[in-house]
């Protein structure tokens, strides 16, 4: 049992991704009703609009899941800040980092 701190539905609402209080980020799949544990001190996290990409944040890296039906598969790139906000704009994908 998790105390949920925040949640979000992909856009064909299959797949519920929430973080719990302790910052673990979970994809719960409401087709199987299985849950996986996707990152543990997640600061952010969000569905890219419109798709079923996933951009994370834990402490100084940024994780993509393009593939969220393989959750092992996970892209990680280092960071410098915070990110505050994904966009999608003409087909392009933005994340935007508060280096503060």
């Amino acid at each position: 049992d998790s105390r949920v701190d925040w949640l979000e539905l992909n856009p064909k609402a299959t797949k519920l991704l929430f973080r719990d209080k302790r910052r673990h980020l979970h994809l719960f799949d409401l087709s199987s009703l299985s849950r996986t544990t996707l990152l543990s001190f997640c600061s952010y996290a969000q569905w890219v609009p419109d798709s079923d990409v996933v951009v994370a944040q834990s402490r100084g890296n940024l994780n993509i899941w393009y593939n969220i039906d393989s959750p092992e598969k996970v892209t990680v790139f280092p960071l410098k800040g915070d990110v505050i906000q994904i966009e999608r704009t003409k087909g392009r994908t933005e994340v935007i980092v508060d280096e503060g």
